[in-house]
């Protein structure tokens, strides 16, 4: 069963191309990791661990593809200090 899940994630076209042709989705969740200094490299990682575990959770899976639409948008964002930036792709689960 997650297996049928995991292969209905998609990833969405980059940001000029979806500007262009969007996508609907139920939802759009940002999911924020502090990965300043105040945060050693082991906290970093739980909190990335901790995000990818609970999209994968049956619960959180079977709320996903309940909704109207059957897919949510996520947006994945560490922060880190000024100027530190890294644009990744943004993955559509549906």
């Amino acid at each position: 069963m997650l297996l049928r899940y995991l292969t209905l994630l998609f990833f969405l076209p980059t940001p000029g191309a979806a500007a262009e042709r969007p996508v609907p989705v139920d939802l759009e969740l940002a999911f924020l990791v502090d990965a300043s200094g105040s945060i050693d490299a082991e906290g970093t990682e739980l909190q990335r661990r901790g995000y990818a575990d609970a999209l994968r959770h049956p619960r959180i899976l079977n709320a996903i593809t309940s909704g109207y639409l059957g897919r949510i948008a996520v947006a994945f964002i560490e922060f880190a200090a000024d100027g530190c930036t890294r644009s990744m792709p943004t993955p559509s689960l549906a």
